[in-house]
């Protein structure tokens, strides 16, 4: 089954945000990558994770702790 333009639409939107925040923690877009990939299936495997948040601060702070667990691949700051 296809999804609807509108639902595609949104999705590409909610992974272009997530992208940039990944861009936040990485430089390299392979590590951008598999940060978004790790808290997407970091959410799909425990939704409780972000019921207490609003889903965007829940996503966000999930990112964030994943991406501190690894301190040593963070992008320096300009």
């Amino acid at each position: 089954m296809l999804a609807s333009p509108q639902l595609s639409s949104s999705l590409d939107q909610d992974l272009r945000c997530l992208w940039r925040w990944a861009a936040r923690y990485r430089s390299d877009e392979r590590d951008i990558k598999r940060l978004v990939d790790r808290t997407i299936a970091t959410v799909g495997a425990n939704p409780d994770l972000i019921e207490n948040h609003k889903v965007d601060r829940g996503l966000f702070r999930i990112m964030c702790k994943l991406a501190l667990e690894k301190p040593m691949m963070l992008r320096p700051r300009v």
